[in-house]
């Protein structure tokens, strides 16, 4: 045939076929596919009830991992590896943002634990590590990126499954990584015969034409099923998911609200605030989530208080803060903060929080540790800190009159305030400790076992 020149098809057409030749796979690989499948098939009983299985002839060919373009970012990344791991936290990068915090501490629990040798962290979405630091000492990390310059995202799904079946390790938590997602998603079913699969969830996310596109709203239900266990950092975006999609009974008992712990601040540092009683901090990132809009609705709104503004973010929203802290005089941009502890709260007579929508945002968290009345909007795990007995929980949260309106109690009332912010302080204090967030998370069944 090859020294005929024709295309193989064309040759078999034209000679092969008067020749007798047979095409197709040999009767002993089909005999081999035959046996594959029925294996499969008693791992993952619905792949007997694919068509395209019944006839195991008409499959296409496939010559295993030589046809996948990532084989080579695999092997490289399989040689990097020192030994198995029994624990795999899967995250799409570690930047600074709260859903990477998270990844940490259950990082740093499970080392705590079981040592430094039985975790492994993976980047897998982006190459992005700004926030690396807040893993412990000696934590082993891979990045795909860095095994693959032009890895797509089929790739790293399949790099995510081959790691899992590869190292079958005793328990896998994802945190926000979408590769993971995928791969649940698709191959949930056998991926559970190998190791016993977690999630987090945070809160849900909306594009800017305000859709919801988080992955609670694209992959929660159909991943459920093959979960362990889903933590939750608030127990309101829990019960909501599980009424929304109709979660029964059976898998409600999968869904576990886990409080993540606050941070190194210093409790109580929260004393007596500006002797003026108008001076608002706000703290969070530049975003659309974070609602910048409404701050300067706020800030234009009251201008008998004096608004400090602590943050980074998207450039856009940036620009048109600093567009108006030129034109109001009520409006300061103070720069980024690298921790919650730094924030001088001391300076300040209330923390401003005016997020669209959250889980249960650590840094409102930190600074609630600290003492300081706060105003916040009801959105998402918030009502789970800020009560009418502990602050101020906006319920109409896109307007800005009932804010201004709540700065003003906080302004009339003093001691009404203290007291709030000390029943706040208490309640974090004992539900966002390191300790309580080691024993939740060690309830059997747990990422931990």
């Amino acid at each position: 045939m090859a020294q005929s020149g024709l295309q193989p098809l064309v040759h078999y057409i034209t000679i092969g076929k008067a020749e007798g030749r047979r095409c197709g796979l040999q009767p002993r690989i089909l005999d081999k596919v035959e046996k594959m499948v029925a294996e499969a098939g008693e791992l993952e009983s619905t792949i007997l009830l694919d068509a395209t299985l019944v006839e195991p002839a008409l499959l296409g060919f496939n010559y295993g991992g030589q046809s996948w373009p990532g084989i080579v970012a695999w092997q490289k990344l399989f040689d990097s590896l020192p030994h198995a791991f029994d624990h795999i936290v899967f995250v799409p990068w570690l930047v600074r943002g709260g859903a990477d915090l998270a990844a940490a501490n259950a990082v740093r629990a499970a080392i705590q634990q079981h040592g430094n040798d039985s975790t492994l962290v993976v980047l897998t979405d982006h190459d992005r590590s700004e926030s690396i630091d807040w893993l412990p000492v000696g934590a082993h990390v891979r990045v795909l990126s860095e095994f693959g310059s032009s890895l797509t995202r089929s790739d790293r799904i399949q790099m995510v499954e081959s790691l899992i079946l590869a190292l079958r390790p005793k328990s896998v938590l994802n945190v926000n990584s979408g590769a993971c997602w995928d791969s649940i998603v698709q191959k949930g079913a056998a991926l559970g015969k190998v190791t016993n699969l977690y999630a987090c969830l945070f809160c849900r996310d909306y594009t800017a034409d305000g859709r919801a596109a988080g992955y609670a709203d694209t992959h929660f239900r159909d991943s459920l099923p093959f979960l362990t266990k889903v933590y939750f950092d608030n127990a309101g975006f829990m019960h909501e998911l599980a009424d929304d999609y109709g979660v029964p009974e059976s898998l409600r008992a999968r869904m576990i609200t886990l409080h993540q712990p606050i941070g190194n601040v210093s409790i109580g540092k929260f004393k007596t605030g500006s002797p003026r009683g108008n001076r608002v901090i706000w703290a969070g990132r530049f975003c659309m989530q974070k609602n910048v809009d409404l701050l300067i609705e706020i800030a234009q709104l009251a201008t008998d208080f004096h608004f400090d503004i602590y943050g980074y973010g998207d450039d856009a929203y940036l620009k048109k803060l600093r567009t108006f802290a030129n034109v109001l005089p009520n409006l300061t941009i103070k720069g980024p903060f690298s921790a919650t502890s730094e924030l001088p709260v001391d300076e300040y007579n209330a923390f401003l929080y005016t997020s669209l929508w959250d889980g249960l945002p650590l840094t409102l968290a930190d600074v609630a540790c600290m003492g300081i009345p706060v105003v916040a909007s009801a959105v998402g795990g918030i009502p789970d800190l800020v009560t009418e007995r502990t602050g101020w929980l906006i319920r109409e949260y896109k307007d800005a009159a009932p804010y201004v309106d709540a700065l003003r109690e906080i302004r009339r009332s003093p001691d009404e305030a203290r007291q709030r912010a000390r029943r706040m302080m208490a309640w974090v204090r004992q539900e966002h400790s390191w300790d309580h967030f080691c024993k939740t998370l060690s309830v059997s069944p747990s990422f931990l076992d």
